[in-house]
């Protein structure tokens, strides 16, 4: 991304500042001035992290195992505290041992659908149908949609729907081109520049006093917001200052460089939220082996993602949910696989939600599947097998987002009346 489309995507966020996301007093004062955010905290909310396996994940192999599908791995499983796991390699064990106190595993996820797009849309956003963002890019809309990289996103489903810039990549050297527009060599501190002191204060002068002009001058609304854009924009580069001595020396690998981004924003309180992706699940061929590999790549992802949190002593501001398009075929042929030693597309899945909340209550698993990888009716009161003469209810992508929009506050919202999710229960499930 070079430096005009990243103020293009930063003047976008930049035109929320009116919107009904913000929540901030400043705005509410019409003050364009940013707020400066403590040390290390980010004022906004929590940091939102959502995680997509795109292609359909399996979740026998992860957090739901069965012994009884015929499968070629040992699918006895094993736990975690109160969470059973198939503990297929070491990402695995590293995944659910570290985490199982801050996670809730919901299985028996009714998808709805057979169909990659419809069902990861439906697991990232919690509707079926089109027209509701990304969760993280819902968060990021409701917490802080004037931020300059308020949600980072790479890969997926990644609707904004208009609540929020999405910022796709961004690195070091660009960043310092951004931050530092007046340096012949932006990323070098002794770097000579293009104008003294006295005549950067003296173009600033100009610049405020010809938006001045021009704001006194229309009537147009649409115009007025333009400016407002533009100066809330430039003053954000006073705000990325702090994101760039936040970041560490980022080493060759991108997608890691991406996650130490993410929270170095969120800690210099420039952003909010952000969406990562990664395929090679749909797995109608050899699935053991893509399969393993594909979710090993997943989880190494996910680790290091802790990892970096706990290091940064974050841990108690992040809110995670790990999804997939939906899940692979129980049985095909009599043992669990097609004629090619493939999975196909089966409507029921899991979700996981990892937190460090203070009130989120992990150590649990929610939902359950019979033998043949079907989900259980559940007693929408006690989330417990539904007994006779009760009216059973499967857990679906909308109930898990419901108490996700809840945990972080946006439960009566004008983004979340908008983007209106009323399942027919309310289950309680963190």
């Amino acid at each position: 991304m070079d430096r005009r489309d990243f103020f293009k995507l930063a003047g976008i966020a930049g035109l929320a500042v009116t919107g009904p996301g913000i929540r901030q007093a400043w705005a509410d004062e019409q003050n364009p001035e940013p707020m400066e955010p403590p040390e290390d905290e980010n004022p906004y909310g929590p940091l939102f992290i959502q995680v997509q396996a795109v292609g359909g994940w399996d979740p026998t192999m992860l957090c739901d195992p069965k012994y009884s599908l015929g499968t070629t791995y040992d699918g006895t499983g094993t736990t975690a505290g109160n969470i059973a796991y198939t503990p297929f390699g070491q990402q695995w064990t590293t995944f659910f041992e570290t985490n199982y106190q801050r996670m809730v595993v919901i299985n028996g996820v009714d998808i709805q659908t057979n169909n990659h797009d419809a069902g990861r849309r439906h697991m990232a956003s919690g509707r079926l149908g089109e027209g509701h963002p990304n969760l993280a890019a819902l968060v990021a809309g409701f917490q802080a949609p004037h931020l300059p990289i308020a949600f980072l996103s790479f890969g997926g489903y990644e609707a904004t729907s208009g609540v929020v810039a999405p910022t796709r990549d961004i690195d070091r050297d660009r960043l310092a081109g951004i931050i530092y527009p007046d340096r012949l060599n932006p990323a070098g501190d002794q770097s000579a520049l293009y104008h003294s002191e006295k005549t950067r204060g003296l173009i600033g002068l100009a610049r405020e006093a010809r938006a001045k002009r021009i704001r006194q001058q229309t009537q147009l609304p649409k115009i007025g917001h333009s400016m407002d854009t533009l100066l809330t924009t430039r003053l954000g580069s006073g705000q990325l200052q702090r994101l760039e001595e936040l970041i560490p020396n980022l080493g060759a690998n991108g997608e890691e460089a991406r996650v130490q981004l993410a929270i170095a924003a969120y800690r210099a309180g420039v952003g909010t939220a952000v969406n990562f992706a990664r395929g090679g699940f749909d797995t109608h061929t050899s699935h053991d082996s893509r399969h393993g590999q594909a979710m090993g790549d997943l989880l190494k992802l996910v680790n290091f993602i802790w990892q970096q949190v706990d290091e940064a002593g974050i841990a108690h501001r992040v809110v995670m949910l790990i999804t997939s398009d939906f899940g692979r075929t129980p049985t095909y042929g009599g043992n669990g696989y097609n004629g090619n030693m493939g999975k196909d597309h089966w409507p029921i899945s899991s979700m996981i939600v990892v937190s460090g909340l203070k009130e989120f209550q992990g150590n649990r698993t929610v939902g359950y599947t019979d033998t043949g990888f079907s989900p259980v009716p559940l007693d929408p009161e006690t989330l417990l097998p539904a007994g006779e003469g009760v009216e059973g209810v499967r857990i679906r992508p909308e109930h898990v987002h419901r108490n996700l929009r809840n945990l972080v506050g946006m439960s009566g919202h004008a983004l979340d009346q908008r983007f209106a999710l009323v399942p027919e229960h309310d289950l309680k499930l963190f």
